[in-house]
C-alpha cells in the first residue's frame, strides 16, 4: 500500500518528491490526536525514522540503540527487499555488516 507523505512531514523537502514516489510504510498509516495525561516522571522514549536499509541505515539504527536503550527506530525502504546495495555484495570495509546480516 503506498502513502502519500507530505512535505512538512519530511526530514527534507528536498527529498520529499523522490520519498513520496515509492516509499511503504510499515506500520500506522492514519495518526489521530488523542488527550492523555502524562506525567511529570514519565520518561520520554525517543521515535526515529530512518529512510534506507542499506550500510549506512543499517549503522544508524545500531548508533541510535546503542545510545538509547529505549529508542524506537522505523527504518523506511523503498525497495521490496532491504539491505540497500549490500543485497549485491558486501565490500571489504564493512566486516560488521556482513556478520550481522549473513
Amino acid at each position: 500500500m503506498k502513502t502519500s507523505l507530505k512535505p512538512s512531514l519530511s526530514l527534507c523537502n528536498a527529498i520529499s518528491s523522490s520519498v513520496q514516489s515509492g516509499v511503504r510504510r510499515l506500520f500506522t498509516t492514519h495518526l489521530r490526536c488523542f488527550s492523555v495525561s502524562v506525567s511529570k516522571h514519565q520518561k520520554h522514549r525517543p521515535h526515529v525514522g530512518i529512510v534506507g536499509s542499506g550500510p549506512a541505515g543499517f549503522y544508524t539504527a545500531q548508533q541510535i540503540l546503542k545510545s538509547h536503550e529505549d529508542a524506537v527506530t522505523d527504518v523506511y525502504e523503498r525497495l521490496p527487499v532491504p539491505f540497500g546495495l549490500a543485497r549485491f555484495g558486501i565490500a571489504p570495509d564493512h566486516p560488521e555488516t556482513k556478520a550481522r546480516l549473513f
